[in-house]
């Protein structure tokens, strides 16, 4: 997992064509969303968690992600 974390979400994307970063973060949380992602050839679906994190002012300073492997559930799903 080390190595994903020096990627970019453009680097590991399976849907380049959803990566779009939104004024609308600034203002609201996102709820957790699901997106595939590539990761040595092989596509894995997982679950996003965002949250802006800003300074002790209010000012926006980074977005912290989550993302976590749910392959094993869309198996489980699929049953």
């Amino acid at each position: 997992m080390d190595e994903i974390t020096a990627l970019s979400i453009n680097d590991t994307s399976a849907e380049k064509e959803k990566v779009k970063w939104s004024k609308r973060l600034l203002a609201e949380n996102i709820p957790l969303y699901e997106r595939l992602f590539v990761k040595d050839g092989q596509i894995i679906p997982a679950e996003i968690n965002l949250e802006l994190i800003n300074d002790k002012n209010g000012a926006p300073v980074y977005i912290q992600s989550i993302v976590r492997d749910i392959s094993e559930r869309k198996r489980a799903e699929k049953k």
